[in-house]
């Protein structure tokens, strides 16, 4: 029989060692679904690599992807500190995003406060959205997979609502009016907005809150033993709603930044799936919040990649990218579990 056991220690030498191997596999891979749609496999591969470094726009565009997927990573990140999966990310986005609206479109006379006004109500909302599955998860026993997950169905719909009735363009298409300028985030460089020093400030704060401060250790504890949390006197059901806040709050700035940095209106497609694909980010850094920025503009880097190659060879299709970007992401986290895992004949 065949027995899977966790190692004693994970070697740097071998996480590498892993890693490279499934990048290799994973490049040959890639070259042959390339050639089979019609693309030099070489030329292809190298665009990946290529199209998000090798110009100032591709840059530019790496980093505005970084921001959303980044705060969602650590929205995901931070609700598994105290061993809670938070799948909802993508509807705490959406959330923020509606009420960020909102504020622009009333256009209140905030003066210098407009940005940060905005951003706060983007959090807020989010933070609150985020908040109803862990009281549900305290009070009701409900699994905060479950409902995180349908909250998101919730939160897009709501947005649907929006934009397809009452704040309709004036064009008839599902699009709010464009914001004044008051609203909008400032540049950085190119299309790349300050919602990335924000990000970066975010995940220093929040690291530092957790490593530093009494309450990161509060946290820490009821995550890898709510018993003992308990048996020690910690507030364990506060803090798993203080996190889930923070968390959604998180999610809820993406969906502001998103649209003060590069939307500057609402609309159905506020997020191509930023919330889902941070789940993925969050656990390929392990749960560590400034790793998971750092994978996070891995992924955007992969993914203005694989737009530059559908453009480049018409033939290669965005499933094909896709197949792709799997394939990468299974090896690498097949990769990684053999790094935490053995297994032996029993």
């Amino acid at each position: 029989m065949l027995r899977i056991e966790r190692r004693a220690e994970s070697s740097v030498v071998a996480e590498v060692g892993v890693l490279a191997v499934a990048l290799l596999l994973s490049a040959s891979v890639g070259a042959i679904l390339f050639a089979l749609a019609g693309a030099p496999p070489l030329e292809a591969l190298g665009l990946l690599v290529e199209e998000p470094f090798g110009s100032a726009f591709g840059l530019s565009e790496t980093l505005v992807k970084t921001v959303p997927l980044a705060l969602c990573a650590l929205a995901v990140a931070l609700a598994l500190k105290i061993d809670l999966w938070n799948i909802g990310a993508e509807g705490q986005l959406h959330l923020g995003a509606l009420a960020a609206a909102w504020l622009a479109l009333a256009d209140p006379a905030l003066g210098p406060l407009k940005l940060p006004v905005l951003l706060l109500f983007g959090a807020a909302a989010g933070a609150v959205w985020a908040i109803v599955p862990g009281l549900l998860r305290v009070y009701g026993r409900v699994n905060e997979i479950i409902s995180t997950l349908m909250l998101n169905y919730v939160a897009i719909a709501w947005v649907e609502l929006m934009v397809y009735g009452p704040w309709k363009g004036q064009d008839g298409f599902p699009y709010t009016a464009v914001f004044e300028s008051g609203w909008h985030l400032p540049l950085l460089y190119k299309r790349a907005h300050a919602g990335l020093l924000l990000v970066l400030v975010l995940a220093g704060a929040l690291w530092f809150v957790e490593r530093r401060t009494a309450l990161g250790y509060e946290v820490r504890v009821a995550g890898a033993s709510p018993a003992t949390a308990r048996y020690g006197g910690l507030p364990v059901l506060s803090r798993l709603l203080a996190v889930m806040g923070a968390a959604g709050g998180c999610a809820g700035l993406a969906g502001a930044c998103e649209l003060a940095g590069v939307e500057h209106r609402l609309h159905a497609g506020i997020s191509p799936g930023y919330g889902y694909t941070a789940i993925i980010i969050a656990f390929l850094a392990r749960r560590n919040l400034p790793v998971s920025v750092l994978i996070a503009f891995l992924f955007a880097a992969l993914a203005v990649g694989g737009e530059g190659v559908q453009v480049a060879f018409p033939g290669v299709s965005a499933s094909v990218v896709q197949v792709f970007q799997g394939f990468l992401l299974l090896a690498v986290l097949a990769g990684g579990t053999l790094t935490r895992f053995r297994i032996r004949w029993a």
